[in-house]
């Protein structure tokens, strides 16, 4: 391909941008008339998502001749999504509030994986620069919170907080489509 067919294929065909992109997460049944007062500033305060990677879990197979990796297994990497912290910690309430919901800190006690996974997704449309339909749309499906990580606070900087959050699911979709 000469330079002349590069640039022309980039202008018609475009290049997707890393900060056009909106998420979208439902909380458990018992939690999300709570979420519902913070749904607009989750979306808005996201600052980063990382696609997981989704890989195979393999193991050495030699039936006869040459040693071959078989797939045993479809293995999910948790999905991260990084929000700046609004001024009453809102997003860092409602995200500990989902992991008290999944396991009682007090009796020790974890819920059913059906109550607190199952009513649950994160949908992540990335959209082109022009159009107003997302051409890739990911539908993650019984999802809940793995680690809500830790919240540095640093005298010496004025920036701006955030919080990480890393969610397990079950599985996805893309455009409809099983991933």
């Amino acid at each position: 391909m000469s330079l002349r067919e590069f640039i022309g294929e980039v202008h018609s065909a475009g290049v997707a941008r890393s900060n056009r992109y909106e998420a979208t997460i439902k909380f458990p049944d018992k939690i999300q008339s709570v979420a519902n007062l913070i749904q607009p500033r989750l979306r808005l305060y996201c600052s980063k998502v990382n696609i997981p990677t989704i890989s195979y879990m393999t193991w050495e197979s030699q039936i006869y001749g040459e040693t071959r990796s078989a797939i045993y297994q479809k293995k999910f990497d948790p999905i991260s999504l990084t929000f700046y912290m609004d001024q009453d910690f809102g997003i860092k309430k409602i995200m500990d509030a989902w992991m008290s919901y999944c396991f009682d800190s007090k009796t020790r006690i974890a819920r059913y994986y059906e109550e607190y996974a199952m009513p649950c997704r994160i949908d992540l449309e990335v959209y082109n620069v022009d159009e107003l339909i997302p051409p890739y749309v990911i539908i993650f499906y019984e999802v809940y919170p793995k680690a809500v990580q830790e919240i540095q606070l640093d005298a010496g900087r004025q920036d701006a907080l955030t919080l990480n959050v890393a969610f397990n699911y079950k599985y996805y979709m893309v455009n409809g489509v099983d991933g």
